[in-house]
């Protein structure tokens, strides 16, 4: 998708979808912020896991495309990427789960959350 991510290198500002028109400071712009949505193609209602979410560059993407019954579970190990992850997805808060744990623990994590499927995984 075109313009879905746009970015002003000089001043370290990332605006995220035109409708949700926002530019925050010092965040990391994802890699293959369309790639990612293209092959995930997240939709509402689904359930998806970022095992990585990192400060959510990604898991900002995708949360905004499973509006408004999907769910997002946001694991990383790094308690204080988490943190920022969640601070990040606060507008998605209703339907983002955030797990300080490692992604080689994913079935564990998930059978404690009591999710028996998902439909994607980044």
């Amino acid at each position: 998708m075109p313009g879905l991510l746009d970015s002003d290198p000089a001043c370290g500002l990332e605006t995220i979808g035109p409708a949700m028109n926002t530019q925050v400071p010092g965040w990391h712009q994802p890699v293959m912020a369309n790639e990612v949505l293209e092959y995930l193609n997240p939709k509402a209602g689904q359930i998806i896991v970022d095992c990585t979410v990192g400060t959510a560059g990604h898991a900002l993407l995708i949360a905004a495309r499973l509006l408004p019954n999907g769910r997002l579970i946001a694991v990383d190990r790094d308690r204080s990427s988490l943190d920022r992850a969640t601070q990040r997805l606060t507008e998605f808060s209703s339907m983002v789960t955030a797990v300080h744990d490692n992604y080689r623990n994913l079935s564990e994590v998930l059978r404690t959350l009591g999710c028996a499927t998902m439909d994607g995984i980044l």
